[in-house]
């Protein structure tokens, strides 16, 4: 019923909102990932460089010197739980509430000889140890 103007910082273009409940919310578009501050009501760039998990994986993921490739679904199964899949295939984890993500998933895992991008367009969970992705590739195969 009631609409309020949100700023997000240094954003191009949004894509995708998804809200796991009315305090915990996340943006995704160019250049990255933002969640919402439920203390402060404001948006946040996700500091993906924060914690002492494996990570390799996602920083060649996000690496300048390369091609960047930007987030593409995004899924929470509760509060401290979540996913989030790249562009190019890579899929991390987090379980303290997007604090810290950690490698889950490299792309020559699912996909060992891809042709084009190839990652998941969509993800979700039922249980911490069972879920579904959709596939996307922007390859034709003959």
């Amino acid at each position: 019923m009631t609409w309020r103007h949100q700023i997000i910082p240094d954003t191009r273009l949004m894509m995708d909102f998804y809200f796991r409940d009315e305090d915990h919310g996340w943006a995704r578009g160019e250049p990255g990932l933002f969640s919402l501050d439920n203390r402060t009501s404001r948006w946040r760039e996700v500091d993906f460089y924060k914690g002492k998990c494996p990570s390799e994986m996602l920083r060649k993921t996000l690496n300048p010197d390369s091609v960047v490739y930007e987030p593409v679904a995004i899924y929470f199964l509760d509060t401290n739980l979540g996913w989030l899949s790249f562009k190019n295939g890579y899929v991390a984890k987090t379980t303290d509430g997007g604090t810290t993500w950690c490698d889950l998933l490299n792309p020559r895992d699912v996909w060992p000889n891809p042709i084009g991008l190839t990652f998941f367009w969509k993800i979700h969970f039922i249980d911490p140890l069972r879920g579904w992705a959709i596939g996307y590739s922007s390859a034709t195969r003959r």
